[in-house]
């Protein structure tokens, strides 16, 4: 596509933006995406990169049950509510490329920046990371090179392109949120544009998790603000008991 900010690739279902190194140039273009294409609040976002590992082997593929921001120290645990068709593994991103492996975990550059970006625009079941290992203990590299990356994805791309079916399926899945339920919120509190954002990725959490429980409205009397508000709809929706069976 001619985009000139960030490589856009992409057909009728697909899309796929080069991020660039680094968790500020992630989240910019995870928002540059969702300017072009963020439409639902359905979306299935997935992030596919190399990283490093202390013993892993070169080219396994593993999916990220936990992120780490080494800088902040944020912890985020992505929901999976499908099949993983590989083993999972944490993620630590750091700022700068690891070569020490100083714990038994995924290093990449990136992946912190993704998530947190990523699960505003929609449900966090729906935002996932997906790692190739690129370098090891035995096999440290300083700098990757393209079609070495290139290789290592290909090789791949039947579990990459198994994890995204299944997340498409479980998004087809979600009803659709009725405009009517959004505007019975707004209505009674003041949102921002972000806000609102968050409402509608929260309501479709909910949604995916609770089968056919409804929300217990009640409760919202006592809430003033919107940001109650939607620390309340959190609260429910963690405390949903999670079945992939």
């Amino acid at each position: 596509m001619s985009e000139t900010e960030f490589s856009v690739y992409g057909n009728e279902s697909l899309t796929l933006t080069v991020a660039g190194v680094g968790t500020s140039s992630m989240a910019a273009a995870v928002a540059y995406t969702h300017v072009l294409f963020g439409k639902s609040k359905q979306s299935v976002w997935l992030n596919v990169g190399v990283a490093g590992h202390r013993s892993h082997e070169i080219g396994k593929v593993f999916v990220v049950h936990k992120i780490n921001d080494g800088s902040s120290g944020k912890n985020w645990y992505p929901s999976m509510v499908y099949r993983p068709g590989c083993a999972t593994e944490s993620l630590q991103t750091v700022a700068r490329q690891e070569v020490n492996y100083s714990d038994t975990v995924l290093y990449d550059m990136e992946g912190s920046g993704f998530y947190e970006s990523a699960i505003r625009f929609s449900c966090s079941e729906l935002v996932q990371c997906i790692k190739v290992v690129s370098d090891n203990a035995l096999s440290p590299t300083t700098k990757l090179q393209p079609k070495f990356v290139s290789e290592l994805i290909i090789n791949n791309l039947v579990t990459i392109e198994d994890l995204i079916e299944q997340l498409v399926a479980i998004s087809n899945t979600l009803p659709k949120l009725s405009p009517m339920l959004i505007d019975d919120f707004v209505e009674r509190w003041h949102f921002s544009v972000q806000q609102k954002i968050q409402l509608g990725a929260g309501l479709n959490r909910w949604k995916l998790l609770s089968g056919s429980r409804s929300l217990n409205f009640e409760q919202l009397n006592n809430y003033k603000t919107s940001k109650q508000v939607l620390n309340w709809l959190e609260c429910e929706i963690d405390q949903l008991p999670i079945d992939i069976s």
